[in-house]
Parts: structure tokens; sequence; C-alpha cells
């Protein structure tokens, strides 16, 4: 609800919003998004420029160099999901994390952990997350946030002209390889029925065999 007032309280004045590693959900993210659209003179996010993805028209996207988290990765595919012209789509270095896993809320006293999704410090006393499977913990930004996965193939639906597609190096199952079956089933139907698709780069993202069996 915090990055959805913040979102709201923008005038066409406002020229950037800072809500780096700040608790972001779907309310939020079409909040930011609505920002966007509503406010002329906003140029960053988390000092990712806004300018710039607003005014690309091409057909050609390369977004490897923001290295979102998770909670920017998902406005990210909200900003792209109107550019149904796009043939060539590069989102590799950005946090797309499968989330569907069974989480319960943690919270975290006498003790600091790291984020097993985001690798991010959880500071003594942070809420967070543990998954009911393997020993998963999730920082408050990670648990609150969408599930980006589920939102990329969502916005695939409407990539039609797609031939190309790099999703290198986005996590997809963590930094434990922790994730549900399910949602790669619907990722994969989703790459399927592009129809031109001919170059997907899904590299460097924990497909071993020991991280595979940590599936819940």
């Amino acid at each position: 609800a915090g990055a959805a007032l913040v979102a709201h309280a923008c005038d066409p004045t406002t020229k950037s919003i800072d809500l780096k590693r700040k608790q972001v959900g779907i309310h939020g993210i079409n909040a930011l998004f609505e920002a966007t659209q509503r406010c002329a003179q906003l140029a960053e996010i988390n000092g990712m420029s806004v300018n710039d993805l607003k005014a690309h028209s091409g057909d050609t996207l390369d977004l490897s160099a923001l290295s979102a988290d998770t909670s920017e990765a998902c406005w990210l595919i909200r900003m792209i999901k109107e550019k149904t012209s796009l043939t060539d789509l590069t989102m590799s270095n950005n946090a797309i994390l499968a989330k569907s896993h069974p989480v319960l809320v943690l919270p975290l006293f006498d003790r600091d952990a790291g984020c097993d999704s985001c690798g991010q410090n959880v500071d003594s006393g942070t809420l967070a997350g543990l998954s009911t499977g393997v020993d998963y913990d999730q920082c408050d930004c990670c648990y609150r946030s969408p599930n980006p996965l589920l939102l990329l193939v969502e916005t695939l639906k409407g990539l039609r002209r797609l031939t190309r597609l790099s999703l290198r190096r986005c996590g997809l199952v963590g930094m434990f390889g922790v994730y549900a079956a399910t949602e790669f089933d619907t990722l994969g139907r989703a790459l399927a029925e592009l129809p031109v698709l001919a170059h997907l780069n899904l590299g460097d993202n924990n497909w071993d065999l020991h991280v595979r069996k940590r599936q819940n």
C-alpha cells in the first residue's frame, strides 16, 4: 500500500521516485505504471530511466544493464507489456524469480540472514519469509513483491512478434534453486505459444541436477 500511496501522491512536477529495497506489491506496481503515464516530468524510478522506456518504439529492447531486484523487475515487465511490436527482448541480469513455493512469514529475531532469492542481507528483526519445504529465507522485499515469473508469462502473451528472447542470469529458481514446477510448466507453455520465437537464452539459471531436486 505504501508504494501505491507514493505513486498516487505524485503530481505533474514529480521528477523521480526512490523506492529502492522497499516492499512493492502488485497494487504498487500498477500505481507506479499509472504514475509514469500521468506525470509528464517523471524521469526516474529507483535510478532507472522512465523516459527511455516510455519513448521506446523500436523492435529491439535490451534491459540487461539495469540489474533490477524482484520488485523492480515486476515494474519493468509491466512497462514492456505495451510494447507489442518488440521482436528482440533481453531481460538478462534482472531478478525474475519463481515465487509459488510455499513460504511462511518469519520475524527474524537475534540473528541476521541472507535472502536466498536476491542475496541481500536481512537485518535482525526484519519480517521475512521461510520456505515450508527447504531452508530458504526471503527478505521482505522479495517476500511481498508480486511473482515476476508469472507477470512475465502474462506479458509474453501480448508479444506475438518476438523472434529472440534472453532470460540469461535472471535467477528464475533463486540462488538455491527452489521453485514450484507449475510455474515453469506455465512459462514453457507461454514460450511454446510464441509463433515466431527462434532464439531463446535461458543460460546461467541454476538448472543443474542437485538444484532441481529441491523442487517444492
